[in-house]
């Protein structure tokens, strides 16, 4: 296995280590509940870089899998400053065969403002 890797990150504020490496397979992979065993992820640290809204779930299922996890957003999802090309691209949907999204924030924010106009 190689050498794991060393990784000092500010998150928050606050200044974490972090180990990154590969992790075996039988190490994340869980077949039977053992009330003996530790959880599957117990001694690991997750960087959770999602935006804070977003991240709750995914936290807790980590957490609950005894993982120590650090929230350290690297975006903010913000409406923009100016819907005025969101409006005009809108004005003209008739023109479009497809719309494509690359993220589920971009449904979110694009339908909103659809059903507000």
């Amino acid at each position: 296995m190689p050498e794991r890797q060393r990784l000092s990150a500010l998150c928050g504020g606050k200044a974490a280590k972090i180990r990154f490496g590969p992790i075996p397979l039988s190490q994340t992979t869980v077949t039977v509940k053992d009330p003996n065993k530790a959880p599957p992820l117990a001694g690991r640290t997750v960087v959770i870089t999602r935006a804070r809204a977003q991240a709750d779930e995914f936290v807790a299922a980590l957490e609950h899998y005894g993982a120590r996890v650090l929230l350290c957003p690297t975006i903010e999802i913000a409406e923009p400053e100016s819907y005025e090309r969101l409006d005009e691209a809108i004005d003209h949907l008739y023109g479009y065969d497809w719309i494509i999204f690359n993220s589920v924030n971009g449904v979110d924010y694009f339908l909103r403002r659809l059903q507000a106009r």
